[in-house]
């Protein structure tokens, strides 16, 4: 029989196990980048295809990040389960959830054959969202070339990755 205080004891032992796992995930160092695209619909004639772009960050742990910049000038990054439909000779298409002004949705993506390693400093995906937070400071705008893909050229810049 449990005793109320064995019941608390094991309902710590529980919770705190879940807390550290939650940590020790958010925590895991990025090991490689992608780079990730999507059409965008944009109610337009398709002269021109409008796309959506961000980095698809995979830890040491196998688990894969979406960090993606917005039209409200945030980056967002969401832990997501990818599936791969195709694989073509330097990118795969993959069926992955997205951002959508009104919450998220499940698209179709490419990404990068094989992405980018990172080397040297280790960064957890938090660091990589504050990074791009940090290097485009809340802008957002078209016009000036400040929007998802400049956030994610300028973030593999940092991380020397760009090429």
């Amino acid at each position: 029989m449990l005793y109320p205080s064995r019941m608390f004891a094991w309902f710590c032992l529980l919770f705190m196990s879940e807390v550290s796992f939650a940590q020790l995930t958010e925590n895991t160092a990025v090991d490689r980048a992608f780079v990730v695209r999507r059409a965008l619909d944009s109610g337009l004639p398709r002269i021109r295809q409008l796309a959506h772009s961000g980095l698809l960050l995979h830890t040491t742990d196998g688990q894969f990040f979406l960090l993606e910049y917005m039209d409200d000038g945030k980056a967002y990054l969401t832990g997501v389960e990818i599936k791969t439909l195709e694989t073509k000779a330097d990118h795969k298409i993959v069926r992955m959830p997205g951002r959508t002004t009104g919450g998220t949705s499940d698209f179709l993506w490419t990404c990068q054959l094989n992405g980018k390693p990172l080397v040297g400093k280790e960064y957890t995906p938090k660091d990589i969202q504050r990074m791009m937070n940090e290097l485009m400071n809340g802008r957002y705008d078209i016009l000036n070339q400040e929007h998802c893909h400049a956030a994610q050229e300028l973030v593999r810049k940092r991380l020397q990755i760009f090429d």
